[in-house]
């Protein structure tokens, strides 16, 4: 009986930090991690992956041995509205991410089982709210380096990857609204033209030797503490401040569908 109240209790702050935290703007939305996993030449892998904040879906092929490519898209279209104050619907927030990408790595089988891969890339990260806010876009050119150690075999995979992503803003567009000293807070991450984050992950993959569904769990961490609230700036509690300018963790869900020998030409 105690530990079902206290099941209960926890479930209740779990929904007021999600339901808080997902009304506030999130600047950005770090997308899941996508480990290649290529092991041969002429082996092509397709990779869609969310933890429904974020999705991404991506293509990756190994035109010869020890060499990927990976070209992919990552998107989202949030929308939060509500009634104000005289009784009209108001639209709070209506933001859309787009990260399109492209990476190119090495992989080389260190034993049977064990892969090991490195791949670096280069992609767009733009932000857009066309609701009433202070930011109205935010355009990024993202750098990422994300190496992996993996365990493979014929229907079961488990990797590591730790991918460091470099940010350029450019383009912005904000509005000339005065700021208070919360929205200050708020909006401190625009101090910056360059951002730095980590983003270290575990992923496990199982089913068909060409079709698994896969688990991710992964946190990205910025290098600097004063562009935290990129991430959103969620409501503050009396005694759960914790809750406002927390490291964004990823719970993500996907499929994976691999193709091998593919080009090949028929003798």
């Amino acid at each position: 009986m105690k530990s079902n109240f206290l099941f209960r209790i926890a479930g209740l702050f779990f929904f007021i930090n999600f339901y808080f935290s997902s009304c506030t703007p999130h600047f950005y939305k770090p997308k899941p991690l996508e480990p290649v996993l290529l092991t041969k030449k002429n082996q092509l892998k397709i990779n869609t992956i969310t933890d429904f904040s974020i999705g991404t879906v991506s293509a990756a092929y190994s035109p010869k041995q020890n060499l990927g490519i990976q070209l992919g898209v990552g998107s989202n279209h949030y929308k939060s509205s509500g009634t104000d104050n005289t009784g009209r619907d108001t639209i709070y927030l209506n933001e859309y991410y787009f990260n399109p990408y492209l990476s190119v790595g090495y992989y080389k089988n260190i034993s049977q089982d064990i892969l090991f891969e490195a791949y670096g890339g280069i992609g767009m990260y733009n932000y857009k709210n066309t609701a009433i806010s202070y930011l109205k876009s935010m355009k990024n050119i993202n750098i990422y380096i994300q190496p992996t150690i993996a365990y493979i075999q014929k229907n079961f995979d488990a990797s590591f990857t730790l991918r460091i992503d470099y940010f350029n803003r450019n383009k912005t567009r904000i509005t000339d609204s005065v700021l208070s000293a919360d929205d200050v807070k708020k909006y401190q991450f625009l101090n910056y033209k360059n951002y730095f984050f980590v983003q270290p992950g575990f992923t496990i993959k199982g089913g068909l030797k060409n079709v698994k569904a896969q688990f991710q769990i992964s946190e990205s961490i910025p290098f600097s503490k004063n562009y935290r609230s990129i991430y959103g700036y969620g409501y503050q509690f009396l005694v759960f401040d914790t809750f406002r300018n927390k490291n964004k963790l990823l719970y993500s869900f996907g499929l994976t569908i691999e193709l091998n020998d593919l080009f090949n030409k028929k003798k």
